[in-house]
């Protein structure tokens, strides 16, 4: 009979090994504790094993085999070497691993059957994780067609390279592998390589560093990279180097580059012919009146405000020539009012030949801290823009006002209208509501006025008009004292 001390109880137990014997005369099997614990039934006095259960315990797949090969144990086979699954009285599947030795007797026929059983669930764990590793090492290394990749060691010297590396640099598998790394960099570029070397050896996180690596040709190929430390039970065994070509991404953030001035000065182009037109506009229009005009007064007096948009022309075409060494802005305390109702008499033939009615109300020295012409520019905007919006005729209100600490300048139309979800994005250049506009007139007039330290508001219904507010900081000078 079996008989287990205590010392080999605990070794069975370590081990995670159980033992078994089956003796033909009897016809007796008898097993150790250490086979109870394996498939998770409890132990009974008896030391008689039923082994059907234990076979019940078989995993459905692995049962057939397993049967086979112990009925053949039992006949013929001097010994056997069997892995299988069984499903524990838990629901825990394991994996077992069972050995076994057949004694003859003087006649050739079994006479005993020695076995051993081991659970080796956990080794089979380990062993798949370290395929699983070795597919994702082979599929990082071959699979990969878009980085290049390299295995270093940590005394630096490359283990290995992938297919898309030595397309990257020209090399073959022979030329590369047990070369120093730094072999493969550019001189200036070795620092940066040493420190993100180092990081990755301290795991720290790091972000890609451009660098330049050497070509077989002698010419450098520009790439970012990023260093992942390889480490085994806390221990580094090294890093992977990842290099992405960059070469084809300069191209085209070259051509991008390229596309977006191209698309500047189309902006540009637009922009200037946007506000330039409005004051030649002006000048086309008192030209006619002059034509049509006797009075030597009211020629007298267009031929001034025409002056004055000439000087106009004049200054945008000298902002133009000056965007390549720009000039400080000089701000200066100016009157809205009188600039406002210059522009009122700028517009008042246009306005007449929209059957425009403007009504301006000023309150008395409504100043503020600006540059004239800017400012003027932006009224001229919105005051076309609102007479615009009246074809059929109307009539533009215009309030200036102080509220608190600034001015606050109101143009009501009785226009069409703007439809509410389009109002957020009016301001945005090309974006407009008119048919022929451009958006720039707007897009400058917001910036006009931030720059000024103000805002623009708009508010608008179908069928009754819009209302575009804007506030600007009162100068100092027009600062009501706080006693």
């Amino acid at each position: 009979m079996f008989q287990v001390g205590d010392v080999l109880s605990k070794m069975e137990e370590l081990a995670k090994v159980g033992y078994w014997e089956w003796d033909s005369t009897p016809g007796w099997v008898t097993c150790s504790p250490g086979v109870y614990e394996i498939f998770g039934l409890a132990p009974h006095g008896d030391p008689i094993v039923d082994v059907d259960m234990f076979h019940a315990r078989v995993h459905p797949e692995d049962r057939d085999r397993y049967l086979t090969c112990m009925h053949e144990a039992e006949t013929f086979l001097e010994s056997y070497d069997i892995e299988y699954r069984i499903i524990r009285v838990d629901g825990e599947l394991r994996v077992l691993r069972e050995m076994g030795k057949t004694v003859f007797g003087p006649t050739g026929d079994p006479i005993r059957l020695l076995g051993i059983i081991q659970d080796i669930t956990e080794r089979k764990r380990t062993e798949q994780h370290l395929q699983e590793s070795e597919q994702r090492y082979r599929s990082l290394m071959e699979q990969n067609s878009s980085i290049g990749i390299i295995e270093v060691d940590v005394s630096g010297w490359i283990v290995k390279a992938n297919q898309r590396f030595l397309t990257i640099t020209g090399y073959a598998q022979s030329e590369v592998v047990h070369r120093a790394y730094i072999d493969f960099v550019s001189v200036d570029d070795l620092d940066n390589v040493r420190e993100s070397y180092l990081n990755a050896l301290h795991r720290d996180l790091q972000e890609p560093v451009d660098i330049l690596l050497l070509h077989k040709s002698g010419q450098s190929i520009e790439v970012a990279l990023t260093i992942s430390p390889i480490v085994v039970h806390g221990e580094n065994f090294g890093f992977f180097a990842m290099m992405k070509d960059l070469t084809e991404e300069r191209h085209r953030e070259a051509a991008l580059l390229k596309t977006e001035k191209l698309s500047v000065v189309g902006q540009l182009a637009a922009g200037i012919a946007h506000e330039i037109r409005n004051p030649l506009t002006t000048l086309k229009g008192f030209l006619e009146l002059i034509r049509e005009s006797s009075d030597f007064t009211s020629i007298e007096r267009y031929c001034g405000i025409m002056a004055g948009e000439l000087n106009r022309v004049e200054s945008i075409t000298n902002e133009l020539l000056l965007l390549a060494k720009p000039q400080t802005v000089v701000f200066q305390a100016i009157d809205l009012g009188t600039i406002v109702q210059s522009v009122v008499d700028l517009l008042t033939s246009q306005a007449l030949m929209h059957n425009v009615e403007i009504v301006a109300e000023y309150e008395h020295a409504a100043l503020v801290c600006g540059v004239e012409n800017q400012l003027k520019q932006v009224f001229l905007n919105v005051m076309k823009n609102a007479i615009e919006a009246m074809p059929q005729g109307g009539r533009l209100r215009i309030h200036v006002h102080m509220h608190e600490q600034t001015v606050v300048i109101t143009f009501e139309d009785e226009g069409c209208g703007i439809p509410e979800q389009r109002i957020p994005r009016l301001g945005e250049p090309f974006y407009t509501t008119k048919e022929k506009g451009t958006g720039l007139g707007l897009m400058t007039s917001y910036r006009i006025v931030h720059s000024h330290g103000g805002s623009i508001l708009l508010s608008s219904e179908i069928g009754k008009g819009t209302v575009v507010a804007i506030e600007l900081p009162c100068s100092l000078d027009n600062v009501p004292d706080a006693g």
